[in-house]
Order: C-alpha cells, then structure tokens, then sequence
C-alpha cells in the first residue's frame, strides 16, 4: 500500500507535456519504496510495513507484481481519491491491484470504493541504488528540519544568482558538533554566514 508520505514526493516533478514523459516527469513505485528525482535531487521513500489483510477488502485483488509509473497529475488525482476519515487511519493508504497492462490504484471510505486505472508504461529509470555512495561517511550529524529550512529561506532571499549556493562546513570536537554555513550576494557585496548546532542522538533518540 502507498500512503500520503509515498506521494508527497511529487513535489521534486516538473509538469509533463503532450510529447515527452521522462523521470522529472514521474515518480516510480517499486514494491517497498517510491522514488523521485528532478535530476539535481533524489528522494526515496519506503512503504508502509502494514499488511493488505489490514485494509477492508474490495472486489480488487492487492498484489504488485511490478515497477510501475506516475505522473503528477495522476498523483494529484489520486490524491483526492483518499477519504478523509476520524478514527481510521488505515483508510487513509491507497492499495496496488494489477491487471495485464495496468495498475489500478483503490482507495475505500467503507461505503464506496475509488479506482484510478494506470497504463504500464516502458520507461528507463535509472538505477538509484547504485547512485548512493558506498563507503562509509566522513561524518553523520542529526539536524533540526526547520532549522535547515531557515537557513535554505534566508539564502535564496539573499542570494542573487539563480543557483542559491550555501557553503557548508562541518566541525566536529570532543565537546560539540556544528554545521557552518556561508553564502555571497555579488551584487550588494555583502556575505552570510551562521551555524546550525547539531543534535545528539541521545537528545533525539537513535534514528
């Protein structure tokens, strides 16, 4: 099953047209994982680890036996196909039944069953889990989401070329581990730079 978290990721996609479909225009949808990629970012997000036999049944069979694709524009469908329930969040998952050619996405309010049928399509994907880095990392810091978020916000609106560069250097003692970050706006002359504190896992708790 897919859930909110799953599609959400669409957000990296750029608008397919008429005449080209290619992965910005997509997310793939592999039995324990979707994945997005705009070409500069690549998100992955796993499924679910909850059973079909949770979800009320419907005339459809669950069973993925296949990759398939979506575009935007069909998640943005199916999207409002997820009924809006109290006190049932297994309601709010979106369950994968395929046919020869196609995969037909099923969402259930108890009452009434939703459908959005899905062509296979033939598309080359690239091989992300041979993208990611195979030795071991440098260093691993936990940060505050939000505070990241801040720090992206005040660069674009300082930064003035298209590409919003941030600098990012990571300092590590017996005492505290920080992240510093730094950025240039050429045209005013003027420079940023700040930290951001990292946090320990024993603040956080292991992730």
């Amino acid at each position: 099953m897919l859930n909110r978290y799953n599609l959400q990721i669409a957000s990296l996609l750029v608008k397919e047209d008429d005449f080209t479909l290619n992965v910005q225009h997509i997310i793939k949808v592999t039995k324990d994982k979707t994945i997005a990629t705009d070409k500069r970012l690549l998100i992955e997000v796993t499924r679910p680890d909850l059973s079909y036999d949770e979800f009320p049944e419907t005339e459809y069979e669950y069973k993925q036996d296949r990759d398939f694709y979506l575009t935007k524009n069909e998640i943005a469908k199916i999207q409002k196909l997820i009924p809006k329930t109290k006190g049932f969040p297994i309601l709010e998952n979106i369950m994968v039944s395929q046919e020869k050619e196609k995969t037909i996405l099923v969402t259930t309010d108890l009452v009434n069953t939703f459908t959005m049928s899905v062509k296979d399509r033939d598309i080359k994907y690239p091989k992300t889990d041979e993208i990611y880095p195979k030795e071991n990392p440098v260093a691993t810091f936990i940060v505050n989401a939000k505070l990241l978020k801040e720090i992206a916000t005040q660069v674009e609106k300082f930064s003035d070329v298209e590409e919003k560069p941030i600098v990012i250097s990571v300092y590590q003692n017996e005492f505290h581990k920080c992240i510093k970050f730094e950025a240039v706006n050429n045209v005013t002359e003027q420079k940023m730079k700040g930290l951001l504190a990292c946090l320990y896992e024993k603040e956080v708790g292991n992730v």
